[in-house]
């Protein structure tokens, strides 16, 4: 089991933001976070991530634990995150958000590191210009390269975002609210990345209130309600679940 999580608990000043979560994410599979706001999917996310220390409760990656490792640890041990209000480099380039991904990243295999071949002379800053280049053609940013990403429509700085973390080659790759500014053709273009991504075996946690997206794309999904785990299973069982229909999908 590639991510494992175990009675999770988050508490801020004896307030417990996140409750007993448990879940597990397999390489090459798709979860998703659901759940109405202040529901603790971004607190969770943190405590994943080593952005905020879990109260109680393991976090362990490839049977690993990475609960109270630092933010660099988790990140060196090939977990890469996006953030809910976005993390690129506005003041920089696409090809230099991208360069800046290359610089944390190792290696993977099949699809994208067709995109991102290794050369010998890896820190080269020639073979990282290449790879940087290969994977914005390969996630159609390519005519974006030269671009200022502060410039860019805030669906396109999250498509940016996403690629920069794909480039740090994660073995587990956790999105926050991936879909947020994007049009429906961006839409489509991230479910097709994403599944190519899982399609080579990186595991893939995200958080998403764009409820279309995460049932076509979903492998599983896990409902928060109140910081609790309300709901687990295949998108068409959630879908269907009445405590779910009443927390959250029912609600118009």
């Amino acid at each position: 089991m590639l991510l494992e999580i175990d009675d999770i608990c988050v508490a801020f000043a004896g307030l417990k933001a996140v409750s007993n979560v448990s879940f597990n994410a397999e390489a090459g599979r798709i979860c998703a976070l659901i759940g109405p706001n202040g529901a603790g999917k971004t607190t969770l996310f943190n405590a994943i991530t080593g952005f905020v220390r879990p109260t109680s409760g393991t976090v362990r990656l490839d049977g690993r634990r990475i609960s109270g490792l630092s933010i660099h640890e988790i990140a060196r041990s090939g977990v890469r995150r996006t953030f809910q209000n976005g993390g690129a480099y506005g003041g920089m380039s696409v090809l230099e958000n991208i360069m800046v991904g290359l610089g944390r990243g190792g290696q993977s295999d099949g699809l994208f590191a067709a995109a991102l071949a290794l050369p010998q002379a890896f820190h080269a800053e020639a073979a990282r210009l290449r790879q940087a280049r290969a994977l914005l053609e390969a996630m159609g940013l390519g005519d974006l390269t030269n671009r200022r990403v502060g410039d860019l429509p805030s669906g396109q700085q999250r498509l940016v975002e996403i690629a920069r973390a794909m480039a740090g080659a994660p073995r587990l790759l956790m999105l926050d609210e991936p879909a947020v500014g994007l049009s429906p053709d961006d839409r489509v273009q991230l479910s097709r990345l994403l599944r190519r991504m899982a399609a080579e075996g990186v595991g893939i946690v995200l958080v998403e209130h764009v409820i279309d997206l995460v049932m076509a794309i979903s492998d599983k999904v896990v409902v928060l309600n109140y910081g609790e785990k309300l709901a687990e299973g295949p998108p068409d069982v959630v879908r269907n679940d009445p405590a779910v229909l009443e927390a959250y999908l029912g609600r118009k």
